[in-house]
């Protein structure tokens, strides 16, 4: 089931690299709620090194009603990553384009994926 983009709220990264970062940073500036997924926490400290040298050129850009960073989960629990949202952003995976590990979630989903 594809729901419209005008009732996404809830944005979900899996994988948070460099491009997860950035996307994360970007949903935020839009003002959905974001849950970035991380492989190990120790990826932590990095990825919101990305999202805080992001977030002022973003304010300059003009942000969205509600925009926060106070809207971002982190997790490295894919279970909850994946647990309530409305889309996925799933960024390559070391050049891969998809693994079988990540998609077990998005079987059950009922959502569209991205």
């Amino acid at each position: 089931m594809r729901i419209a983009s005008d009732q996404v709220k809830h944005v979900t990264s899996i994988g948070a690299g460099p491009i997860g970062a950035g996307w994360a940073a970007h949903f935020l500036a839009r003002g959905y709620d974001v849950t970035a997924y991380l492989h190990d926490r120790n990826e932590e400290d990095k990825f919101m090194s990305v999202v805080n040298t992001a977030w002022p050129c973003l304010i300059d850009l003009g942000l969205a009603d509600g925009a926060s960073m106070d809207r971002l989960t982190i997790t490295d629990d894919l279970a909850k990553a994946t647990k309530t949202h409305n889309s996925f952003r799933k960024a390559p995976l070391n050049g891969c384009q998809s693994s079988s590990i990540y998609m077990k979630p998005w079987a059950a989903s009922p959502h569209q994926m991205s």
